[in-house]
C-alpha cells in the first residue's frame, strides 16, 4: 500500500469513527433522580416510551430514535401576589404560592397539553382568590388561611389534574394593607384595649366594693350576733340576781334592784365619759336624779377637762 493509500485509509478511519462515535452515544439515555424523558419515534414522533426512574438506557440511534429533553418531576412553587378586596371593602395585596409537580404518569400530558403551564397556574390561582377572599371579613383573612387555601389547592387540581399536574399544597401569606387601612386598624385595635382596660377597672372597683360590703355585712352579722349572746347573757344573770334577791329579801318588791342597777350602770357611765377629754355628757337637769349625775358629771369635768351641755330632749325616768 503506497503513502497515498494509508493517508486515504487513515481519513476513511477517521471520518466513520466522527460517525459512529455521536450515533452510539446517541443509543444512551441517562435519566437523573425526580427528572423523566421520553423517547420518539425519528425526530419528534410518537412517543414510544416514558422513563420516569433513574438509570441509563438504551435506545435506536439517532434519527431512527429520538430523546425529549429533561422533564422535572421535582416539586416546584408558583408564586401569585394578588390585588384582593375583603367583604368590608378593605384593599390589600395577598401574596398566595402554591407546590405544584408534574404526575409521573402523566408527563406527556404535563408536556403537550399546555403551551404555558406556569402562566396559566398562576391565572388559576388569582381566579381562586378573587373568588373567596371577597366572601371573607378582613379579621378572617388573617384567622382564616386555612380556607383560602382549600379554595385555591381545589380550584387547581380541578383543572390541571387531566394535564397532569397536581397541587401538593397552598400556602397564604399574611395580607399586606395600605398603609391607611393598616393604621386604621391599629387605632381600633388600640381603642379596643383601652375599652378592655377601663373594663377591667370597673369591674375592679366594683369587685372591691362588694368585697367591702360583703366584710360589712358579715361585721354587721357578727356585731349583731355578739350583741344578741350579750343580751342574752344579761338577761340570765338578771334573772340570777332577781331570784336571789326574792330569796334574801322576800317582802321586798324586785324593781327596786332594777333602780339601783340602774343608777350604778348611769354613774359608771359618767365616771367613764369624764376620764375622755372633750366628752359630751347630756343629761336630763329637770330631775333630781337628773341633777344629781349633773354634780358628778361637773365634778369629774374639773378634773379631767371633759364638757357638759344641755339637754336636747327629755329623758325618761
Amino acid at each position: 500500500m503506497s503513502a497515498y493509500e494509508t493517508f486515504f485509509a487513515i481519513i476513511a478511519g477517521i471520518i466513520a469513527m466522527g460517525i459512529a462515535l455521536p450515533m452510539l452515544i446517541s443509543t444512551l439515555v441517562l435519566v437523573e433522580p425526580r427528572q423523566a424523558r421520553m423517547i420518539y419515534s425519528w425526530a419528534g414522533g410518537e412517543v414510544l416510551r416514558t422513563i420516569t426512574e433513574p438509570g441509563l438506557y438504551f435506545k435506536l440511534p439517532f434519527p431512527l430514535q429520538s430523546t425529549s429533553d429533561r422533564v422535572s418531576l421535582a416539586e416546584r412553587i408558583i408564586k401569585v401576589t394578588n390585588r384582593a378586596r375583603s367583604k368590608e371593602e378593605a384593599f390589600f395585596d395577598l401574596e398566595v404560592k402554591a407546590v405544584m409537580q408534574i404526575r409521573s404518569s402523566s408527563v406527556m400530558e404535563a408536556t403537550f397539553n399546555l403551551e404555558n403551564p406556569e402562566d396559566q397556574i398562576k391565572a388559576s390561582i388569582s381566579e381562586a382568590v378573587k373568588a373567596i377572599v371577597p366572601t371573607l371579613e378582613l379579621s378572617e383573612v388573617y384567622s382564616d388561611r386555612e380556607k383560602i387555601s382549600k379554595a385555591v389547592m381545589e380550584t387547581l387540581n380541578k383543572i390541571y389534574d387531566i394535564h397532569g399536574w397536581e397541587c401538593l399544597r397552598v400556602i397564604v401569606e399574611d395580607p399586606k394593607l395600605d398603609a391607611s387601612i393598616e393604621e386604621a386598624s391599629n387605632k381600633r385595635i388600640e381603642n379596643r384595649r383601652r375599652a378592655e382596660a377601663a373594663e377591667d377597672f370597673k369591674r375592679a372597683i366594683f369587685l372591691e366594693q362588694t368585697g367591702e360590703a360583703e366584710a360589712d355585712a358579715k361585721s354587721l352579722t357578727l356585731r349583731a350576733a355578739a350583741a344578741g349572746e350579750a343580751k342574752n347573757l344579761f338577761t340570765q344573770e338578771m334573772v340570777k340576781s332577781i331570784k336571789a334577791f326574792r330569796d334574801a329579801f322576800p317582802d321586798l318588791d324586785p324593781s327596786m334592784l332594777l333602780h339601783a342597777m340602774d343608777g350604778l350602770d348611769r354613774r359608771d357611765s359618767i365616771i367613764s365619759a369624764s376620764k375622755n377629754p372633750g366628752s359630751v355628757i347630756v343629761v336630763d337637769t329637770a330631775s333630781d336624779k337628773g341633777q344629781q349625775y349633773a354634780s358628778m358629771a361637773a365634778y369629774g369635768s374639773s378634773i379631767n377637762g371633759t364638757s357638759l351641755s344641755k339637754p336636747s330632749v327629755e329623758t325618761t325616768e
